[in-house]
Order: C-alpha cells, then structure tokens, then sequence
C-alpha cells in the first residue's frame, strides 16, 4: 500500500469493502496472494472496487489467482451468486485481478474477456431456450481480443420466427456487456435476424468493403450449431473469393483518414492511443488489408486475431520479422495502457488523461517507477511516445517495402524467402499498380545508382508508393515521377523537395497520380515543383496582375510568333496551378470558375495587343464565359464588334486573331474559340459593326438570342466600343418581357433539344450537361425566369440567388438548383483532368469512374447516386418553372 501512487485513498477503499465483508483483514493478512490482489484492484479501479464492495462472491473469486483458467471464465450459479450478471462481475474481477498481478499476458487478458462474454451469451441463449438461431462474434469479441469495457458486437443468424426468445436472450446479456447490433447487414435499419442465404446474398450484391473487413473477424459464439457451419462456410466464400482492387482498397484507407481527421480536429490526435497517429488502430489495419489481399491465396492469413495474424504474416514473407515485433510491441504496450485506462471507471475510452495525477497513476499502473532523476510519468510518456512513432512509421512504409525488398537483387526476409511473385502482383493490383515488371523497371530506374538522390530516393520510395496508391491512378502518377526524375533540372527540384518536406512530396504525388495535366508541365517548368507541392500555393491572379506580368516581358513584343509562345506557356503554367488549387482543396468551384475566366480574358487581351493595329475592335464574352463560369473543359463563346461595317482590315484582324488562339495544330492551341453564336451563326459575317447589331436585334433576331445574350459581356479590346455594345445588348434582351408566343418558341427549342440531347457514345443517364436536371436544365429554367422577370445578370448562381430573394425561387428549390450547378461543375471539371479530355457523362468503364470517384474523395456507387439525388431535385424545379407543371 505504501508503493502505492495514492496510499491514502487505497486504505479507503479497502475500508469500502471491509464494511461488506467483515472478515477481509483477517482473510488478508491470512493469504498474502489474497492481499496482493485485492490492493491492485483498489490501486487501480474504483469501479473494481464497487464490485467487490457488493458482490458477496468477490473474495472467494480472488483466491488461487495462479491457477489459470484457460477454458470457462464464468463461474457456476451457487446460493451466493445466482445472477447471470453478479457471476459476470466475479469473472471480470478475476480477470483483472490476475492482469494486475502480472499473472496474465495481453493475449490471456482479452482471451478471457471474450471467453467470458461468449459463455454469458451461451448462458442467455440456453436460459431463453433460444432454437434456430446463432449468435456471432464480431470486432474484438470475434477476434478474442476484447477490451475490459468493449461493447460486445453481434450478429443474429436464423429465422425471425425466433426473435421473442432471442430478445430475451440479449436482454440478459444486455445486463451483463454492452451489445452492438450495429454491424449487421444495413446496420440498425436492417433486420435483427437473417438467414444464412440472406447474408450470403447481401455479401454478393450490397456489402461495402467495410463490411468484408469487419467480416474478418466474425465468429460464431452461441446458438444452433448447425447454423454456425453453415454461416461460416459462407461467409468464407464470400470474404476470401473476394477480389481486392485499388477501389476498395482506397475506400477503406478514406473511411481511416476520416477517422484520423475527425480525431485531430478535435485536438486528440496524441491522447487517442485507439484512433490517433501511431494508435492501436494503425496496427489492425495495417494487419487487415494485408490480410483481405492475400488471404483468398494463403489460409494460414485467415486468423482473427490480430497478434496471431501479425505472425503468420511474418511467417509467409508479407511482413519482416523486424517490422511485425514492432507492431506487436507497440500494439501489446497500447493495448495495456488501453486496459489501464478503461478499468478504472470500466468506461469505454482511449484518451490518455490530461490532469498529472491520472497520467502518474496510470504511469505506476503500467509499472512505470521514477527515481531522484526521472519521474514515472516521464518514463511513461517518452515509452508512449517511442511505440507511436515506431507503429506510425511502419504502418506507412509497410505496404511497399517488402515489394521494393523483393525487387532488390539478392533481398531476403527474416525467413529466408522474399515475398513471391505472386503476393507482390496481388500487392500492386490492391495499390492500384499494373503489370509488376513494368514496376520493377520503374522502382530500378528511380534507385539506381550511388547518387545522393538514388540514395534518398531509396529512402523515400516505400512512402511516395504509399502517397501515389492514395491517388486516382497510381500507375499515372509513378510514371510521372519517374519523368520528373529522368531529367536533371527537374529531378535537382524534386530532391530538394523531398529532403525539405516530405509534406509537400505527398501533395506532389496527389497531383502527378491525378492528371497527366501535372506531369507534362511540371517537365517543362520544373520551377513549377515547388509550388505545386507547397501548401502554399501562389494566390490566384487576377487578370490584370496576369496581364502586368506578360506585358513585362520582352517576348510579347517579339512579333506574333514570339508572343503564342510566351501565351501558351503562360495558359499551360496558369491551369495547372489552377488545377493544383483545385484538386489540393485550396480554392472553391467558384474560385476556380474565376480564376479560368480571368486567365482566358487576359489571353485575348494580349493577342490583342501582339497583333498589328486594327480598327476599334471589342471582344463579347458568351454563354460560360460571359457568365464568368469557364471550366477546364468549357469553349469560349465570342463575338465580335467593330465600329464602320466590318468588312476589311477588322475582318481580316478578328481572323487573324483566331488563327492565332485556336492555332495551326491541336498542339498550338491556345484557347478553343466558338464564334457560332454570333447573328446568323457561322454563315454571318465573322465581325460586325456596332450599327449592323442594332439593325439585326431590331429585325431579325430569334427569341432564342435574347436567351443567348443574357450572358453577354465586353471583355477585351476597345473598351468604350465595349460598352457601347453592352448596353445595346441590354436593351434589346430586356426590351419587354416574353410574350407567349416567344415563351412557346423558347420551350419548343428546349423540347427539340431534349430529344437529341445526349451525342452517340456517352451515358444519357448520368450526362452532366444534357441530362435531366443538369446544367442545361439549370441554366434553361433560370434564363426563362431572368427573361419574365428582367432580373439581370450573366452569372448563374447569382442570378439563382437573386430570382430567390424576389421570390420567384422557394428557399429550397434555389438550394436544388444551385447544388446540382455546383455538383455537375465540379464533377465536369474533375472529369477532365482524370480522363486528361473533355467528357461531359460519368464514365462508363468501371476503372475510368473509380479514378474520378477517388478524385472527389466518394466511390463510384455514391457518386452515382450523388448525381442522381442531386438532378432529380433540380428537375422537379425546372418541371414546375420551365415546363409550369404544378405539384397538384
């Protein structure tokens, strides 16, 4: 008691128990073995020692602790014990007991603890006569590894004709362990009870990869036997016939990140020893994934228990010998502190405390001793500290190092044998990396050689692998950072990066394994390395600060020539870095909508200033462009206006001028310019004066060109010619409002559209411009709405915005139109830098959606489903307000 951290507050609770059981000093100091525990107990748990204060059962249960009981842990019914619940709690104090007294190995300790909850439910079941059902372990009950305070997770296999029994049963197990039901098929909405044929079904159709984890662990505890056969023949078939591929692999990592994510914004990301950085949870998933990969070809993998699954992993080459008694130390040494923590309130928590004198007694619980030099805590914390940081760098590297130990010549595991053939391609497969010589030839290119760079690249391989399968196409982004490598003046910046910041070497790999866009421009500007992976990013530019820049140069004035070079090296460093922002999560869809818009203005500003002197010509923005919304794939809409009639030398300059944007070759281009909308579309005159726009608005012009000048803007050239043409505009789109007729016009053209809408070879049913309920339907219901109300404007979200607050829009039905604006832009653009084209449906190719799924941080099933929601509630707005079909 004096050892004690607070001998004060053990005698206490000693005299806490004595007044239930008179005779415990007595009992005590006759049994040395009986003190031992009893002080233990009370040292580490006032919740231990409640039980013992009650249970009349507590002292004879902590007599002959050496005895050890390696089969039932819950004690027979007797006079002096007769409750299911009260004989728990003597189970549970003997367990303790002997983990306090140093008598019981981790594995011992949750051993016990799951058999004692598999005998209560086997005990619940028989008592509630419980027949066509079987129970099953899932979690750390299935993997007899339970925790002091673990909910108990289950599963119920049979016939909902059983169910009245069955709820008896889990109420009286209920009064013993926490139960979670949550882990069955739709979780807490799905059914209690399913049959085997059920789960089976469920497992083929609609099991997410997290439910094929989870099913690792599961086993069957109480219940029919037969039942318990046959659920775990197939749960067998469905778990290890299972194919793991990149998708599923990256969504497991995505649901861990979010954890790890959730815990830093709350500030526990060191006080979690469960889900913080180099936790417990970094152990068992590491162990998992490796397990559901290649335990389909490899039985001995196929164990639920963690420790034993870290050890035949070993013993199969998939993990070093080194590697796996760093993991099993540091998950033993988190496991006990986990222990430590939840007995003292028998509390389900993971946090380290925060006040010193519960960090000090759970130091001393641990055995942690101080001297004249160091305190226990400080012993303690610089121990915790140690096992994280170890775990954290194994868990990273541990997927790719023994790949790139195989590759290397001559390289062996601890057991003699490197990771075969085989094991490495179902490896690759899983990272979402192809053919493994093609691999090997990249590994071998990027380390070969005595170079301080192949030194570090050696060093670093394991974890830019690790980064690069995180992104859409890890195969992409190796091939890019193999490029980067092969040249000297980029591989010098790249080295420099890796060295100062292994962050910014994970943004890189991010971006080179998203879209070819990165790796090609990154090769020609390789100035370019560092800002692309600093999570500074450059702010964005506005037009006049991209303008100011150019002009600076002296290229711009070197004749036309000379200028398209310096252009299209501009435009290609401006959307990449744009791109960069975007794909980093560093800039909003309308930020990047500005920041394209911005870009392109400036562009046609300059070409306009390298070309000879022309008649006053003014550059109109339309349709996207004018409403200031471009996107990676979007045309630029123009027209053009000059002053006199046109004809001659402005003719000649706006031809000019086309030449020079759209280029010669694909490969010159540097906008892609449509002129179409201009008066009588390509068969009219290429520039008009500003008087032959006036006679043509008055005379001849369509209703569907009052829709079409909505967005029009003056964005380069003459700006009083400018102005004037904006203003035109606006009196002839706002002269008056629609009459029926032109109402008609504008929805039998909408109508005509519909029924030719989607182009041959691209999916109707998930279209992000022509579907039903996306952008055409958003932007075609608004400008109706502009045009009967003469709310002005060229932006759509704004004018969403602004048809709300007049009322023309509910509250909701702007929100539906608005989400579906956002989400089919945002997808469309991301689209494009994935598929490395302008796409404008989901893709149909499984691998082409599950790499721009994975770009967006969702899966294929719920971006689909994502498009779905989110066009169907915008297109019941466009029904009620183009088409006027009322709800009623």
């Amino acid at each position: 008691m004096a050892a004690a951290a607070d001998p004060i507050g053990l005698k206490s609770s000693l005299e806490r128990v004595a007044a239930n059981h008179p005779d415990l000093f007595e009992r005590m100091e006759a049994t040395p073995s009986l003190a031992a525990a009893l002080v233990s107990l009370a040292a580490a748990s006032p919740a231990l020692v409640d039980i013992c204060a009650r249970n009349r059962g507590a002292l004879d249960s902590l007599e002959d602790l050496e005895i050890p009981f390696d089969h039932a842990v819950l004690p027979a019914a007797s006079e002096r014990a007769e409750s299911l619940a009260a004989r728990s709690e003597l189970g549970l104090l003997r367990i303790a007991a002997r983990d306090l007294c140093g008598l019981s190995r981790l594995e011992e300790v949750g051993g016990s603890l799951a058999q004692l909850a598999t005998e209560v439910t086997q005990e619940a079941f028989a008592s509630a006569k419980v027949a066509g059902c079987m129970a099953v372990g899932m979690g750390k009950l299935g993997g007899k590894e339970l925790n002091y305070s673990s909910d108990i997770d289950l599963m119920i296999v049979g016939l909902p004709a059983e169910e009245p029994a069955l709820k008896r049963a889990l109420q009286a197990v209920r009064g013993c362990f926490k139960v979670d039901l949550g882990l069955r098929p739709e979780g807490n909405a799905g059914a209690l009870v399913r049959s085997v044929d059920s789960y089976a079904s469920y497992w083929e159709r609609w099991a997410e990869p997290w439910e094929f984890q989870a099913l690792l662990k599961a086993r069957p505890i109480a219940g029919d036997p037969e039942l318990a056969r046959q659920f775990s023949a197939a749960a067998g078939v469905a778990l290890w016939s299972k194919r793991w591929g990149s998708e599923e692999i990256r969504q497991l990592r995505k649901l861990k990140e979010r954890s790890e994510a959730a815990t830093g914004r709350r500030g526990l990301s060191q006080r979690e020893v469960k889900r913080g950085l180099g936790g417990i949870r970094d152990v068992e998933f590491a162990v998992q994934l490796l397990q559901l990969v290649h335990g389909g070809n490899d039985p001995s993998l196929r164990d639920p228990n963690t420790l034993s699954a870290l050890s035949a992993l070993a013993e199969g080459g998939y993990v070093s010998w080194a590697d796996a008694a760093s993991l099993s130390g540091g998950y033993r040494f988190l496991r006990a502190t986990e222990h430590r923590l939840q007995l003292v309130q028998l509390n389900q928590t993971h946090l380290l405390p925060s006040d010193p004198p519960g960090l000090d007694r759970l130091a001393r619980s641990l055995g942690f001793c101080e001297d004249e030099r160091v305190a226990a805590v400080d012993r303690f914390e610089a121990e915790m500290r140690r096992r994280r940081t170890e775990i954290r760098s194994v868990h990273e590297r541990l997927w790719f190092r023994p790949l790139l130990d195989a590759f290397a010549r001559g390289s062996t595991f601890g057991t003699g044998e490197s990771l075969s053939t085989e094991a490495a391609s179902e490896r690759l497969a899983a990272a979402g990396f192809g053919d493994i010589e093609r691999i090997r030839v990249a590994v071998d290119e990027l380390t070969r050689g005595l170079s301080r760079y192949s030194g570090l690249m050696r060093q670093m391989l394991p974890l830019l692998l690790s980064w690069l399968a995180d992104s859409p196409d890890a195969e992409l982004g190796l091939a890019g950072l193999r490029n980067l490598s092969a040249l000297p003046h980029s591989r010098e910046r790249l080295g420099e990066l890796l060295r100062e910041s292994p962050r910014a070497a994970k943004r890189l790999c991010l971006l080179l394994g998203t879209s070819s866009v990165f790796a090609k421009t990154l090769r020609a500007n390789p100035d370019l390395i560092e800002v692309a992976g600093d999570q500074a990013l450059v702010s964005p530019r506005d037009r006049h600060e991209i303008i100011q820049a150019a002009t600076d140069s002296a290229r711009l004035k070197g004749g036309k020539a000379s200028a398209t070079l310096l252009l299209r090296n501009l435009v290609e460093r401006e959307i990449s870095l744009v791109a960069a922002r975007d794909v980093l999560g560093e800039s909003s869809l309308a930020q990047t909508e500005s920041s394209l818009t911005a870009l392109t203005e400036a562009v046609l500003e300059l070409a306009l200033e390298a070309l000879p002197p022309p008649r006053p010509l003014a550059v109109v923005a339309m349709g996207r462009f004018g409403g200031g919304g471009l996107s990676y794939a979007s045309d630029v809409d123009l027209v053009l206006v000059t002053r006199g009639d046109g004809s001659g030398r402005s003719e000649a300059h706006a031809l000019e001028l086309l030449r020079m944007l759209n280029g010669e070759t694909p490969v010159a281009k540097l906008l892609t310019v449509d002129t179409s909308l201009r008066p009588e579309g390509r068969d009219g005159p290429l520039v008009r004066s500003i008087d032959a726009f006036a006679r043509y608005f008055e005379r001849w012009a369509s209703t569907w060109e009052r829709q079409a000048y909505l967005r029009a803007r003056p964005v380069a050239g003459d700006v009083e010619l400018g102005r004037e043409m904006e203003a035109l505009i606006s009196g002839f789109v706002f002269a008056s409002a629609l009459s029926d007729t032109e109402l008609r016009e504008i929805r039998r053209i909408k109508a005509r559209l519909e029924r030719e809408r989607v182009p041959p070879g691209e999916d109707a049913q998930f279209h992000l411009k022509l579907g039903r309920g996306s952008l055409w339907d958003v932007e075609w219901t608004v400008q109706l709405a502009q045009l009967q109300t003469g709310v002005r404007g060229q932006n759509t979200l704004a004018a969403i915005e602004e048809l709300s607050q007049r009322g023309v829009f509910g509250g909701e039905e702007a929100n539906a139109l608005a989400d579906s604006y956002r989400f089919c832009t945002a997808v469309r653009n991301r689209l494009y830098l994935t598929a490395g084209r302008a796409i404008s449906s989901l893709p149909t190719k499984p691998e082409e959606l599950a790499r721009l799924a994975a770009s967006l941080g969702t899966t294929r099933t719920e971006l689909r489903e994502d498009y779905r929601r989110v066009t169907r509630r915008a297109r019941a707005v466009m029904d009620r307000h183009f088409w006027a079909m009322n709800d009623a």
